[in-house]
């Protein structure tokens, strides 16, 4: 009821802490809120009171500990419907979930089943719980006025602030996914160029063809006039592993976020952005390596002395990468 209450856009208060890709490590989420502040009212380190929380998408699929850590976001936002948000990722669907499964990796159908002792009617109707709940995540939020979060990116950056909130509103109970808007899908899979152009000659100012039919990704002059026209200062996406868990691009206005460390372990094959610097039609903007591991981060939104918002990054350090990497 908390979700399905809540608009397609939050709008969400600042300060704000932003959480990327986490797939079912629990214990990357905890160590990150143990460090650096926890959703709670309660002890040292609680600071809900004061600090809004974003989690932005991709919560399940891949990871060991898929089920609680669906449970634990989902009990934060019961408990705290106005200062914790959960942003759709692209493995909020059933269908995507179920791919990753078919890809050999470890989905949250099988995942639900696997939590619950083998018995796979009850992961069944865990699976299809979670999912109700879903089904109602707003597709983006907008911190302090100034800083979009979204999972994916810009895409061609037609869109607008509006339009996400109107197709998402269109869209929503979320279900099967066949009801949204090519806005919605390029909010959830889009991924940025380089600042310097990709290969092929395409320069990284706008918009470039995409290839095998995936979105275009985008470039800084897209994220320059979206930010521009949308009176935005940030755009703060994840949707991409990178190796020291956040990465700013596109002179400053954008920024990864990606909370799950040595990512590569449990899923070496998918949603690894392969090579520091390539730009290709799946993984434009560089990233980490399978093998070497990565750091996880959040990032602080907060208004400096001058009512400006400011970006800090908090990183939690890989375990498997050799110092100085």
């Amino acid at each position: 009821r908390a979700l399905a209450a809540q608009p397609a856009v939050a709008r969400v208060r600042a300060p704000a802490k932003v959480l990327g890709d986490l797939h079912g490590q629990l214990a990357d989420v905890l160590l990150l809120l143990h460090a650096h502040g926890f959703p709670s009212n309660h002890g040292p380190g609680g600071d809900i009171e004061t600090c809004s929380y974003v989690f932005n998408g991709d919560f399940v699929d891949r990871g060991p500990h898929q089920l609680e850590t669906a449970a634990l976001l989902l009990a934060l936002k019961s408990a705290f419907p106005a200062r914790v948000w959960l942003v759709r990722g692209n493995h909020e669907a059933r269908a995507v979930n179920a791919g990753t499964s078919r890809m050999g990796l470890l989905g949250f159908d099988r995942a639900c089943e696997r939590a619950l002792g083998g018995d796979a009617a009850a992961g069944a109707a865990a699976f299809e719980a979670v999912h109700a709940a879903l089904d109602w995540l707003p597709y983006a939020a907008v911190v302090g006025g100034s800083a979009l979060v979204v999972h994916g990116g810009l895409g061609d950056g037609s869109w607008t602030l509006r339009d996400l909130e109107r197709d998402g509103e269109a869209a929503r109970p979320f279900g099967d996914g066949s009801r949204a808007s090519e806005a919605l899908a390029q909010a959830l899979w889009s991924d940025p160029l380089e600042d310097d152009g990709g290969p092929s000659g395409h320069p990284a100012h706008g918009p470039r063809p995409g290839a095998e039919g995936r979105l275009a990704p985008f470039g800084a002059l897209t994220t320059a006039s979206f930010c521009a026209r949308e009176g935005l200062g940030l755009v703060v996406r994840s949707h991409q592993c990178v190796p020291g868990g956040f990465r700013v691009l596109h002179g400053g206005r954008l920024v990864t976020v990606f909370s799950a460390r040595d990512y590569g372990r449990s899923a070496p094959r998918a949603g690894w952005m392969v090579g520091s610097g390539s730009a290709t039609g799946a993984g434009p903007a560089g990233g980490a390596e399978p093998g070497l591991g990565n750091d996880g981060a959040l990032v602080l939104l907060a208004d400096d002395d001058e009512g400006c918002l400011r970006l800090r990054t908090k990183v939690l350090a890989s375990a498997i990468s050799p110092p100085g990497r």
